[in-house]
């Protein structure tokens, strides 16, 4: 059945969408790994800004920085100054600064990649903080036993979990998900950028 015909006679149909499931050519799956690769280590590195951001800011004591290789990133505090505060800020920048990235630079060509992070912070983020209606753990353990009601974290979880998504949709042809092939330039981008994010990692292990 054809849905639609746009201007260049090229037909949409009900099966379109299924070409995701056919065999990925070596390029498209060397540009997706490397996009989540990056996009997971690069959310840790936002999320713990957060806390270290706002643990400066109101005086508390950072004792160490994680970010494994495998595993989630933690920042360590001894001594908290407005706990609250320290500790929402994590999850909340975690996703503000992403998605203030991708706003800025909406007309680059790293739109799409800045775009499918910002949507990866909102999901990831969102989702830690939403398991405080089921069990929570993490920084949504903390809130609670800090007073905030699991319902709000809840709630704030679940939208930022379908901004999350709605930024998503749409960008399948920017990752090579479309019958056009992967876009002039993508891969070298996520290279790049994954490059510089592990090289992150590393220099916080490291030092």
């Amino acid at each position: 059945m054809t849905l639609a015909t746009d201007s260049t006679n090229t037909s949409y149909t009900l099966l379109e969408p299924l070409h995701i499931l056919l065999p990925m050519n070596r390029h498209r799956a060397i540009l997706i790994l490397l996009t989540l690769l990056s996009s997971w280590y690069a959310m840790m590195i936002v999320h713990e800004c957060g806390h270290i951001l706002a643990a400066l800011a109101t005086g508390s004591k950072i004792d160490r920085v994680l970010l494994p290789w495998i595993g989630f990133s933690q920042t360590e505090i001894s001594k908290y100054v407005h706990p609250t505060f320290v500790v929402a800020a994590g999850p909340a920048l975690g996703v503000t600064l992403p998605l203030a990235a991708w706003l800025a630079c909406h007309r680059l060509t790293w739109a799409p990649l800045l775009r499918f992070f910002a949507g990866f912070c909102l999901v990831a983020n969102g989702g830690y903080i939403a398991s405080a209606i089921v069990h929570a753990a993490g920084d949504a353990d903390d809130l609670v036993a800090l007073g905030v009601p699991s319902w709000i974290l809840g709630v704030a979880g679940c939208i930022s979990v379908a901004a999350g998504l709605q930024l998503w949709n749409g960008l399948a042809p920017s990752f090579g998900l479309a019958p056009t092939g992967i876009p002039a330039g993508s891969l070298r981008r996520a290279s790049f950028a994954c490059a510089l994010v592990l090289a992150l990692v590393l220099a916080v292990n490291v030092f």
